[in-house]
């Protein structure tokens, strides 16, 4: 649940916020829920088991990652960050690198 999320990322210190955006990526099912950590945006992509998220996000490489919006256009505004754990995959758009950090433990915390 992206509350869940969110609070496991304020856990760690940082501020976090719901936003207003969603976000898709080719080859993965669910859609990306927005938070902003420390003003940055955050996309939360809640998978239905541990596995499915495994299989889903195995190849996927920041680097190469393109966020679109419901209209297709991209989303990404800065260098792209993956945090996964459990079902969840958290894609960051230019969070600075101690913010990364606490949304890879935040991520990295949940059950």
């Amino acid at each position: 649940e992206l509350k869940n999320v969110r609070d496991a990322i304020t856990a760690h210190g940082a501020t976090v916020d719901y936003g207003r955006q969603t976000v898709r990526i080719d080859g993965v099912t669910p859609v990306g829920q927005e938070l902003t950590v420390e003003g940055a945006p955050a996309y939360v992509f809640i998978f239905e088991s541990p596995e499915d998220r495994e299989q889903q996000t195995a190849d996927l490489d920041a680097n190469k990652l393109e966020l679109k919006t419901p209209s297709g256009a991209d989303a990404a505004t800065g260098d792209l960050a993956i945090s996964v754990g459990s079902n969840v995959m958290v894609v960051s758009d230019g969070a600075t690198e101690s913010d990364q950090q606490k949304i890879d433990a935040g991520v990295q915390s949940l059950p």
